[in-house]
């Protein structure tokens, strides 16, 4: 009877940890000045999440790669294609015999979303992708080591397609017989164009029809999520690219070429500001202009790599584990809901449970100003590691990490993936405990964690 109740229990926190059903779509060879080229008229869909969802022209792909397998692998495991985060997978070519985890095991969303009970699927019309479902199949995916044991078979479905035009029908065919939880779609046929008659933005041309014709397909995906009750109301979108492409090459390759490393990040569905841009909505990430950051740069990019814990996210799962793009899930696609609004009536430099911190303080750190304070959720510090905790309800809090060689003035901001790393992720009721490693500090060195209160937009 105790095991009963257990697994009762066990199956209701998975319930109340995840929200909702995502779906990326990727949509390989995308510049985003061909949808402002062609305008509303041309391109309903488009506008529609540009009109309704928050977005951006300016996103980058990976600071090394502007290829297709390179930065799919980006998003689906979080992190770079070199460095010491980085996942690897450097080539462009190959298929089910393509390794990823030839350093240890490279964990994806897709580990994270099955792990937590819910069905995943991947749908792609390049044979490039088998890599994905070979790497993450019941022979090379990881045991499932949360909650339930879902198996090691990360991807519940995976379909190679020889074309969008065929691929879409079936998509539309499966999405409502199988109510996928976390799915992503691979379209080709804007790649395939700008390969063969080039990446021309003239308003004629064969590109810039088939861009009308992926906003056709984007209008088939918005009527499967609007017709069907398993996914109407309850459905984020998130579509953006792989790579641009440069006209008069008939390629994408060179990752130093503004055309190649330019794209667009767009977020549609419930609780998604309509009209927003993501980097105002985001001051933690800076617009590059026409710049191209590296990824240990200060002030970093929206990236495509993001996509993985935006799309965990938003299904209220931790972040893919190693992964060190967007890890601390600090992407936000809505205004954060602010401290007045959470405590009405409480004074935020108060201090009502009378711990010494502020409400303000103890509101970041996850603990209920009005109640009892308990000291667990509360930095825990030791050499070189630090556990950071942020409250679920509390994405206006900006959280960091500083050293000190004495423990006093001058202190030194830590940047997250050059100076320190996420090694490990716990989700509690409450919000999420990080596990930082920080492996250069001394043992004299103070570490300290940091607090921003930012402004409501």
């Amino acid at each position: 009877m105790a095991g009963f109740v257990n697994l009762i229990l066990l199956l209701a926190c998975q319930i109340f940890v995840t929200e909702g059903k995502v779906i990326v779509v990727s949509i390989d060879g995308l510049r985003p000045d061909a949808i402002t080229a062609h305008g509303p008229e041309k391109l309903p869909n488009f506008y529609r999440l540009r009109a309704e969802g928050a977005f951006t022209d300016n996103a980058r792909t990976d600071f090394d790669y502007s290829e297709t397998l390179p930065n799919h692998a980006s998003m689906i495991t979080g992190r770079p294609v070199l460095g010491g985060c980085g996942h690897g997978l450097n080539v462009n070519f190959g298929g089910a015999n393509t390794k990823l985890h030839g350093k240890g095991y490279i964990a994806s969303m897709f580990d994270v979303a099955h792990d937590h009970g819910l069905s995943t699927s991947l749908y792609a019309t390049k044979g490039k992708f088998s890599a994905f479902s070979a790497n993450y199949d019941a022979g090379q995916g990881a045991p499932d080591l949360t909650g339930l044991d879902h198996g090691r078979d990360k991807l519940d479905f995976y379909y190679n397609g020889a074309s969008d035009v065929i691929m879409i029908p079936i998509i539309e065919e499966d999405f409502p017989r199988h109510r996928w939880d976390f799915s992503m779609i691979h379209l080709r046929t804007l790649d395939s164009v700008g390969h063969t008659r080039d990446w021309d933005l003239d308003l004629e041309s064969d590109y810039m029809n088939a861009v009308v014709t992926i906003d056709g397909y984007l209008g088939k995906i918005f009527d499967l999520i609007e017709l069907s009750p398993d996914f109407a109301g309850e459905t984020n979108l998130i579509v953006t690219t792989d790579h641009g492409g440069t006209k008069g090459t008939y390629t994408h390759t060179v990752p130093e070429i503004p055309t190649n490393y330019t794209i667009p990040f767009y977020v549609w569905g419930p609780g998604v500001k309509a009209g927003a841009d993501l980097y105002e909505l985001n001051p933690d990430f800076k617009d590059p202009g026409t710049s191209r950051p590296l990824h240990d740069a200060l002030n970093q990019p929206i990236r495509n790599g993001m996509v993985g814990n935006l799309a965990l996210d938003l299904l209220r799962l931790p972040a893919i584990p190693g992964s060190c793009l967007n890890a601390a899930q600090g992407l936000r696609v809505s205004d954060s809901p602010v401290f007045d609004d959470l405590h009405p009536g409480l004074d935020p430099t108060g201090d009502a449970n009378g711990n010494g911190y502020s409400n303000f303080f103890d509101y970041a750190l996850g603990a209920n100003p009005e109640a009892p304070h308990d000291f667990k959720l509360m930095p825990q510090m030791t050499r070189g590691r630090i556990k950071i905790f942020r409250r679920l309800n509390a994405p206006d809090v900006g959280m960091g990490l500083e050293m000190s060689l004495n423990g006093k003035s001058p202190w030194y901001p830590l940047i997250e993936g050059f100076t320190y790393r996420i090694t490990a992720l716990e989700e509690t009721t409450l919000g999420r405990q990080l596990d930082v490693k920080i492996p250069f500090v001394s043992e004299k060195a103070f570490i300290r964690q940091t607090f921003i209160k930012k402004e409501a937009l």
